[in-house]
């Protein structure tokens, strides 16, 4: 359960994420809400792995299970993909 709730903050920033794509394509103000979405995709996926492995360590857990494998594999794929929009971003305009 608190890894689900964890979990959903991620949703809702890529929903935002979207939302501001589709800003975009109907010639709306859509950066702030980009912006928005692409920070706070890198800057809370830092901080609740962080965290998160912090209270591991504290429990004595190692995160071998399955349930800590995906839960790890998703944030560290959504940071890594979001890290490399962002230089694409900042190279190409």
């Amino acid at each position: 359960m608190r890894r689900t709730l964890e979990i959903i903050p991620t949703f809702i920033l890529i929903l935002t994420f979207i939302y501001s794509l589709y800003l975009k394509s109907v010639n709306g103000v859509w950066v702030n809400w980009f912006v928005f979405s692409l920070v706070g995709l890198e800057v809370y996926t830092t901080i609740i792995i962080f965290i998160d492995a912090i209270t591991l360590t504290g429990r004595g857990d190692k995160g071998t299970g399955l349930k800590s494998k995906i839960f790890y594999s998703y944030l560290i794929v959504l940071l890594i993909a979001t890290i490399i929009l962002a230089f694409y971003l900042m190279t190409h305009n």
